[in-house]
């Protein structure tokens, strides 16, 4: 480009030098009458590339030359030996500039990746677009102003366990790390989850997140036992249903006013009752609905539900019915067992009968061994009598057998009344 320059240059001082040789020869020839022969006028020799200036009595250089040391030279050489040989005139601004892809440093035009790399270090290039220093592809300023690698640049935020995610484009913690709570540095995930939740907490690389270990739940920002919170909440009958993730009751208890409880049957009255008659359970826990989960059981035989005239959470009352027979007064259902007294049932008609059992035995073996005397039969034949007599005979031995009854739960009044039924059973077959 400066040879062309040149060439042009070269051209127009050929061009000039002609133009001034035919004016000067038109002016001779006009005014050749007024010329001295003789006279040479006073001028200066001027250098190559320039001109006389009459006016000013001096040299003046072509367009394009710039006077430097006595000569004229172009304003691109003159600008060269100013700033450098990447230094060119701009006839806009009137003044040196680097060309493009250098930059002024120093008073030299240099390359613009050398200024960067002098600046920035290796991995540093120039962007002619932004006219400014960039790092290279994979490269970061640090905090000292240097292109370095973006491992590095990540290790010197975080510590050497950092590392660059090019695909996030943004530094991450190495496997088993995470960044520390006040974001200067990784650490150990386990460490980080302990420091923050508790120590049984632990870091989960899946989900990239804390969670509490196995039998743990997180409960006011720290992982605490499962169990004993749930416990703390609902009661000692309370644990925690990691399928569900909540608190449940045990087997046998429901919620109830934020506790987990169990029916509970305080008091049976009365005790000891006929058919038709009514029967109050007392306690706490029934629930309110006679056909809820709760079943009401004397013995082993269920009362129905219509024969329940009031069911509620702390009184049952029910009439009892010739289907039923003595036995402990329970309440059942889905793992649940509340048991009471035990209750005496009787029929109104049988209660006024006596059975003596040492007669219905003879009575039998009269039948069966004619050897028998027919006195003995008829001595024995008054039922009411033989065991009137036989209680009377051994009371010490009756009261003994009434306290071994009680303790076994089994009153005596039961007793009677099967001998009873058994002593009208036997006196319908020898009628």
């Amino acid at each position: 480009m400066k040879i062309f320059l040149r060439k042009i240059s070269l051209s127009i001082i050929v061009l000039s030098l002609v133009l001034l040789f035919s004016s000067s020869a038109m002016a001779y020839g006009n005014n050749h009458s007024r010329l001295t022969y003789g006279y040479t006028p006073d001028r200066p020799d001027c250098p190559i590339n320039s001109r006389y200036d009459s006016v000013s009595n001096s040299c003046k250089c072509y367009s394009g030359y710039v006077a430097s040391g006595g000569e004229c030279i172009s304003e691109d050489e003159w600008c060269e030996d100013k700033y450098g040989l990447w230094a060119e005139y701009d006839t806009l601004s009137n003044s040196c500039e680097c060309e493009g892809g250098y930059i002024l440093s120093g008073n030299r035009c240099i390359s613009g990746n050398t200024f960067c790399r002098n600046q920035y270090g290796l991995h540093a290039s120039y962007d002619s677009l932004s006219d400014s220093c960039e790092c290279d592809y994979g490269y970061k300023f640090n905090s000292d102003d240097q292109c370095v690698s973006n491992d590095e640049y990540c290790k010197g935020l975080y510590s050497y366990r950092a590392k660059y995610d090019s695909l996030e484009d943004k530094c991450v913690c190495k496997e088993g790390y995470v960044v520390s709570s006040d974001k200067t540095s990784c650490i150990d995930a386990d460490t980080y989850c302990q420091n923050k939740f508790g120590f049984n907490s632990r870091y989960d690389s899946l989900s990239e997140k804390c969670k509490c270990s196995y039998g743990y739940i997180l409960a006011d920002s720290k992982c605490v036992d499962a169990d004993n919170y749930c416990q703390n909440l609902y009661g000692s009958h309370s644990n925690y249903n990691s399928i569900k993730k909540e608190c449940v009751c045990e087997s046998g208890y429901k919620f109830k006013d934020n506790q987990c409880v169990t029916p509970e049957i305080t008091d049976t009255h009365p005790l000891e009752v006929n058919y038709e008659e009514k029967v109050i359970i007392e306690g706490n826990y029934f629930g309110d609905d006679k056909y809820d989960e709760l079943d009401l059981y004397v013995g082993r035989t269920k009362v129905n539900a219509l024969d329940i005239s009031q069911w509620q959470d702390e009184e049952i009352i029910f009439k009892v019915k010739d289907h039923l027979s003595s036995g402990r007064v329970t309440l059942e259902g889905n793992s649940v067992e509340a048991e009471g007294s035990y209750l005496d049932i009787s029929n109104s008609d049988e209660s006024t009968a006596n059975y003596n059992p040492n007669v219905s035995i003879k009575t039998n073996q009269s039948s069966e061994d004619d050897s028998e005397p027919d006195n003995q039969s008829e001595e024995n034949s008054n039922p009411e009598q033989s065991y009137e007599e036989s209680q009377t005979n051994n009371s010490g031995q009756k009261s003994s057998d009434q306290q071994r009854e009680e303790q076994k739960g089994t009153p005596l009044s039961f007793i009677k009344n099967s001998f009873n039924a058994m002593s009208k059973a036997l006196s319908n077959l020898f009628k």
